[in-house]
């Protein structure tokens, strides 16, 4: 796959994919690997994920990391730094190993962002986590810490394709859930037991969690 096939330059003009194609750096990391810095980020890059997993956190007052977003295949970071050329506020971190592809913050600004369709493709991006983040901080005012794990457990696996199944990669711990969710390792691990249960988690022959989407949103419907 290029960077020019994903949703991100969905109708671009052919003379902006050519001019990406020329600029784009693909570049391979390990697992654990910082890709972005929370300090220190002298230079703004925008990052779309060729393959692998990307986790985006942030320090919060006690110093303690605590995950905000997830990237997947197609998903881009880095913009916010891009647009307002001020260093990053958080942190991206290679959950295994990862491609992904880099262009330079003047590059977007003075060539992408004049295109209509690219713009508008990301504004939807956007427009999608900024709902998310909304749902979650519904979900943590009036729910518990089940249905705050179920939410975040939803957020960050992968559905799988015509079923109603949503996938937890082996490299998203329950370390990793907990920074999502908000709280502990122990109620993680004693949530699952519960989710399980109710058969709304199982585990699958590959050892990973696997989540009926049906019964998780039933769950988290119910006041």
């Amino acid at each position: 796959m290029q960077i020019i096939e994903t949703s991100l330059f969905k109708n671009v003009n052919s003379e902006m994919l050519n001019l990406t194609l020329k600029n784009v750096q693909l570049k391979n990391c390990l697992s654990k690997q910082i890709i972005i810095k929370e300090e220190n980020l002298t230079s703004q890059n925008f990052y779309i994920i060729k393959s692998g997993i990307v986790v985006i956190s942030k320090m919060d007052m006690n110093g303690t990391d605590v995950s905000v977003s997830i990237k997947k295949t197609g998903d881009p970071f880095g913009m916010f730094s891009v647009i307002d050329s001020l260093p990053s506020n958080g942190k991206a971190v290679a959950l295994c190993a990862t491609e992904y592809w880099s262009l330079s913050g003047s590059f977007i600004k003075e060539i992408l962002l004049k295109d209509n369709n690219f713009s508008l493709n990301l504004l939807k991006f956007y427009a999608n986590y900024i709902r998310n983040s909304n749902d979650f901080q519904t979900s943590s005012s009036f729910g518990g810490a089940q249905k705050k794990l179920l939410y975040q457990l939803m957020r960050i696996g992968e559905k799988e394709v015509g079923k109603d199944i949503i996938i937890i990669n082996n490299y998203i711990n329950q370390t990793v859930i907990s920074s999502f969710a908000g709280v502990s390792r122990e109620t993680v691990s004693r949530e699952i037991q519960k989710l399980k249960k109710s058969r709304i988690l199982k585990i699958n022959d590959k050892k990973q969690l696997e989540l009926n989407v049906k019964l998780a949103t039933d769950l988290l419907n119910t006041g």
